[in-house]
Protein backbone atom coordinates (compact mmCIF):
# COMPACT_ATOMS: atom_id res chain seq x y z
CA UNK A 1 0.00 0.00 0.00
CA UNK A 2 1.37 3.47 -1.14
CA UNK A 3 1.50 5.93 1.52
CA UNK A 4 -1.81 8.20 -0.12
CA UNK A 5 -3.62 5.14 -0.61
CA UNK A 6 -6.05 3.72 1.95
CA UNK A 7 -6.54 0.26 3.13
CA UNK A 8 -9.62 -1.78 2.78
CA UNK A 9 -10.62 -0.15 6.62
CA UNK A 10 -10.28 3.17 4.72
CA UNK A 11 -7.61 3.84 6.98
CA UNK A 12 -4.30 5.45 5.70
CA UNK A 13 -0.36 5.90 6.52
CA UNK A 14 0.54 7.31 10.13
CA UNK A 15 3.79 9.77 9.82
CA UNK A 16 6.12 10.74 12.73
CA UNK A 17 4.73 14.04 11.93
CA UNK A 18 1.35 13.19 12.55
CA UNK A 19 2.01 11.46 15.36
CA UNK A 20 3.28 13.55 17.23
CA UNK A 21 0.77 16.32 16.36
CA UNK A 22 -1.88 13.76 17.47
CA UNK A 23 -0.14 13.72 20.56
CA UNK A 24 0.04 17.39 20.94
CA UNK A 25 -3.65 17.27 20.51
CA UNK A 26 -4.68 14.71 23.12
CA UNK A 27 -2.88 16.88 25.68
CA UNK A 28 -4.94 19.57 24.37
CA UNK A 29 -8.24 17.56 24.58
CA UNK A 30 -6.89 16.43 28.29
CA UNK A 31 -6.22 19.73 29.60
CA UNK A 32 -9.82 21.46 28.12
CA UNK A 33 -11.42 18.27 30.10
CA UNK A 34 -9.35 18.97 33.34
CA UNK A 35 -9.11 22.64 33.17
CA UNK A 36 -12.73 23.28 32.37
CA UNK A 37 -14.71 22.59 35.48
CA UNK A 38 -11.92 25.02 37.26
CA UNK A 39 -12.91 27.75 34.98
CA UNK A 40 -16.51 27.22 35.21
CA UNK A 41 -17.92 30.11 36.78
CA UNK A 42 -15.28 32.66 35.42
CA UNK A 43 -16.57 31.53 32.16
CA UNK A 44 -20.05 32.55 33.24
CA UNK A 45 -19.27 35.43 33.90
CA UNK A 46 -19.27 36.78 30.27
CA UNK A 47 -21.54 35.96 27.49
CA UNK A 48 -21.11 33.03 25.83
CA UNK A 49 -18.06 31.94 27.71
CA UNK A 50 -18.90 28.71 29.60
CA UNK A 51 -21.03 27.56 26.26
CA UNK A 52 -17.61 28.53 24.29
CA UNK A 53 -15.43 26.82 26.48
CA UNK A 54 -17.44 23.35 26.47
CA UNK A 55 -17.81 23.45 22.49
CA UNK A 56 -14.18 23.71 22.13
CA UNK A 57 -13.52 20.79 24.38
CA UNK A 58 -16.25 18.68 22.90
CA UNK A 59 -15.33 19.73 19.36
CA UNK A 60 -11.25 19.22 20.12
CA UNK A 61 -12.25 15.77 21.32
CA UNK A 62 -14.32 14.90 18.28
CA UNK A 63 -11.24 15.70 16.20
CA UNK A 64 -8.91 13.54 18.21
CA UNK A 65 -11.65 10.70 17.83
CA UNK A 66 -12.00 11.29 13.97
CA UNK A 67 -8.51 11.46 13.38
CA UNK A 68 -7.82 8.31 15.13
CA UNK A 69 -10.21 6.48 12.84
CA UNK A 70 -8.09 7.22 10.32
CA UNK A 71 -5.02 5.39 11.59
CA UNK A 72 -3.96 2.34 10.38
CA UNK A 73 -5.55 -0.77 13.19
CA UNK A 74 -2.25 -2.28 13.54
CA UNK A 75 -1.23 1.29 14.66
CA UNK A 76 -4.15 2.22 16.67
CA UNK A 77 -3.78 -0.21 19.09
CA UNK A 78 -0.28 0.77 20.20
CA UNK A 79 -1.14 4.43 19.99
CA UNK A 80 -4.23 3.99 22.19
CA UNK A 81 -2.46 2.19 24.45
CA UNK A 82 0.23 5.08 25.01
CA UNK A 83 -2.46 7.78 25.38
CA UNK A 84 -4.51 5.93 27.88
CA UNK A 85 -1.00 6.17 29.70
CA UNK A 86 -0.15 9.44 28.76
CA UNK A 87 -0.39 12.84 31.10
CA UNK A 88 0.31 16.09 29.49
CA UNK A 89 2.19 18.79 31.52
CA UNK A 90 2.37 22.38 30.34
CA UNK A 91 5.78 24.14 31.50
CA UNK A 92 7.40 27.34 31.45
CA UNK A 93 10.52 26.48 29.16
CA UNK A 94 12.28 29.37 29.88
CA UNK A 95 12.50 32.03 33.07
CA UNK A 96 11.05 35.60 32.47
CA UNK A 97 13.83 37.78 33.66
CA UNK A 98 13.74 41.52 32.28
CA UNK A 99 15.99 43.60 33.96
CA UNK A 100 15.18 47.08 34.97
CA UNK A 101 16.38 50.33 36.49
CA UNK A 102 13.60 50.46 38.90
CA UNK A 103 13.08 47.80 41.35
CA UNK A 104 9.29 46.93 40.29
CA UNK A 105 9.91 46.47 36.60
CA UNK A 106 11.41 43.01 36.66
CA UNK A 107 9.80 39.66 36.71
CA UNK A 108 11.22 36.08 37.05
CA UNK A 109 9.35 32.71 38.00
CA UNK A 110 10.06 30.61 41.16
CA UNK A 111 9.23 27.08 41.65
CA UNK A 112 6.03 27.69 44.31
CA UNK A 113 7.36 24.84 47.36
CA UNK A 114 10.49 27.28 47.35
CA UNK A 115 8.38 30.39 47.32
CA UNK A 116 6.11 29.13 50.37
CA UNK A 117 9.03 27.80 52.39
CA UNK A 118 10.37 31.88 51.77
CA UNK A 119 6.59 33.39 52.77
CA UNK A 120 6.53 31.03 55.81
CA UNK A 121 9.89 31.88 57.30
CA UNK A 122 9.11 35.51 56.76
CA UNK A 123 5.46 35.37 58.47
CA UNK A 124 6.95 33.63 61.16
CA UNK A 125 9.45 36.42 61.88
CA UNK A 126 7.73 39.33 61.16
CA UNK A 127 4.01 38.62 61.11
CA UNK A 128 3.43 37.04 64.56
CA UNK A 129 4.07 39.63 66.71
CA UNK A 130 2.24 42.21 64.49
CA UNK A 131 -0.52 44.88 66.06
CA UNK A 132 -1.26 46.87 62.66
CA UNK A 133 -5.17 47.65 62.39
CA UNK A 134 -7.04 49.25 59.48
CA UNK A 135 -5.01 51.54 56.90
CA UNK A 136 -1.48 50.14 58.55
CA UNK A 137 -2.60 46.82 58.09
CA UNK A 138 -4.05 47.33 54.72
CA UNK A 139 -1.01 49.43 53.37
CA UNK A 140 1.69 47.53 54.93
CA UNK A 141 4.46 46.68 52.54
CA UNK A 142 5.15 43.06 54.04
CA UNK A 143 1.86 42.36 52.69
CA UNK A 144 1.84 43.49 49.52
CA UNK A 145 5.47 41.85 48.79
CA UNK A 146 3.83 38.40 49.73
CA UNK A 147 0.65 38.86 47.82
CA UNK A 148 2.53 40.32 44.65
CA UNK A 149 4.47 37.09 44.54
CA UNK A 150 1.11 35.27 44.02
CA UNK A 151 -0.43 34.45 40.45
CA UNK A 152 -3.67 34.43 42.45
CA UNK A 153 -5.87 36.24 44.76
CA UNK A 154 -4.35 35.80 48.17
CA UNK A 155 -7.51 34.54 50.48
CA UNK A 156 -8.00 37.52 52.71
CA UNK A 157 -11.43 37.59 55.01
CA UNK A 158 -11.74 41.31 55.19
CA UNK A 159 -9.90 43.46 52.96
CA UNK A 160 -8.59 45.73 55.36
CA UNK A 161 -7.00 43.12 57.79
CA UNK A 162 -3.83 41.51 57.17
CA UNK A 163 -4.56 37.57 56.45
CA UNK A 164 -0.73 37.29 58.39
CA UNK A 165 -1.33 39.31 61.71
CA UNK A 166 -0.85 37.32 64.69
CA UNK A 167 0.05 34.27 61.97
CA UNK A 168 2.52 31.41 61.48
CA UNK A 169 2.49 29.35 58.46
CA UNK A 170 0.73 26.32 59.84
CA UNK A 171 -2.47 26.33 59.02
CA UNK A 172 -4.37 25.60 55.67
CA UNK A 173 -0.80 24.65 53.96
CA UNK A 174 -0.04 22.54 56.91
CA UNK A 175 4.13 22.97 58.31
CA UNK A 176 6.12 22.93 55.42
CA UNK A 177 10.12 21.16 55.94
CA UNK A 178 12.75 21.70 54.37
CA UNK A 179 12.61 18.15 52.81
CA UNK A 180 10.33 19.21 49.90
Amino acid sequence: MRKTEKDADGRFHFSEREYYATRELFGIVNTFNKCAGELKRRTQKFPGGWRDLRLITVLSEKLLIGILRTVPLKKLAAVRRELENTEMIVQVKRTAVQHSEDETGGYTYVPQRALERITQRVVDYECFCCDKHGADAKHCPLRRDIESTYMFEYPCPAKKECPFQGLTFGGEYGRMDESD
